[in-house]
């Protein structure tokens, strides 16, 4: 049987399965160690808003899609001039976040 460590995307993601669905895609169910930095102002945070799931697609493992099911904390943003009210963890090195076309 693989280690579940094999199928980690980082270091930051502590992965609690690894299964195969019905369709024999595999899922890789985790979740993101919290941070809690504000993107947009850089003020740390305790105050936890949430939890919300993401799911990307990754290259397939032995010839079978693989998707990763990361559950990734939200947080409130505790600077009252930021812009910004709640915020979710990112991890740049499972996906990068989609930047915006003008």
């Amino acid at each position: 049987m693989v280690s579940k460590k094999h199928w980690a995307p980082t270091a930051n993601v502590e992965v609690g399965e690894v299964r195969q669905s019905e369709t024999g895609a595999w899922v890789v169910s985790g979740r993101l160690a919290p941070n809690g930095t504000c993107p947009e102002c850089g003020t740390p945070s305790r105050q936890r808003h949430g939890w919300r799931c993401r799911r990307i697609e990754d290259f397939p493992a032995q010839g079978q899609a693989v998707w990763i099911e990361l559950r990734v904390c939200r947080w409130r943003c505790l600077n009252s001039d930021c812009r910004r009210r709640t915020f979710s963890d990112r991890e740049a090195a499972v996906a990068t976040p989609l930047s915006v076309v003008e």
